[in-house]
């Protein structure tokens, strides 16, 4: 039985996102689709058109203001996309699908320092029984930075990490990354609070 590393429809649908809400105001810039072992990374210049962070709705598809609104109608026209804001919802629907699916390798989105974003789609074959549990913590740990440069809850850490045991979570991550100063607090004032989330911190590159 064939099983396909991606979802078709899920690489395609972030191909045309990146294509759509990119910014053309600066020369040179360009949408970069990069394939690893275990991801695939479509990047593309100008963040999230109007800042803030993308919002999902009941129906999981996420609140969108197109950036380039006559692009977007051609796009449409061709068949290319559908309705507004249902191409980040079609890329988890698509990627959950596939055999082999786990939460773990659920899609993410982000945005870096220099307003770049990020759709990062999991290999859902890829599995690092080859590698020694050190290097499985330092694959997650760089995985969780890039990560935490949205601020993060610590549930939803632990969901993108595919961790259950808190104190395991704590242990051997969540603290040694605060002691180290690579993620902070965003109320430090108050530790516990059930707000707090974490993020990378503007130091790490």
């Amino acid at each position: 039985m064939e099983k396909p590393d991606y979802a078709e429809r899920a690489y395609f649908e972030g191909v045309v996102n990146a294509l759509i809400h990119r910014t053309y105001d600066f020369r040179g810039t360009e949408v970069h689709v990069e394939m690893y072992d275990d991801r695939l990374v479509i990047s593309s210049p100008g963040g999230i058109y109007g800042g803030g962070e993308l919002e999902p709705m009941s129906d999981g598809s996420y609140i969108s203001k197109r950036r380039n609104p006559i692009l977007a109608d051609i796009f449409s026209r061709l068949r290319y996309m559908e309705r507004r804001g249902s191409g980040i919802k079609k890329i988890f629907e698509a990627t959950k699908n596939l055999y082999g699916y786990t939460e773990e390798k659920k899609p993410f989105f982000l945005v870096n320092k220099q307003n770049d974003f990020f759709l990062t789609i999991p290999n859902v074959n890829y599995r690092s029984e080859s590698v020694t549990p050190h290097d499985t913590i330092h694959d997650k740990i760089a995985l969780l930075l890039s990560f935490c440069q949205t601020p993060r809850s610590r549930e939803e850490i632990m969901e993108f990490v595919g961790l259950r045991n808190r104190n395991h979570f704590h242990k051997k991550y969540l603290r040694p990354l605060l002691e180290q100063e690579k993620i902070e607090m965003t109320i430090p004032e108050k530790p516990q609070s059930k707000n707090q989330k974490y993020r990378t911190k503007e130091t790490i590159k």
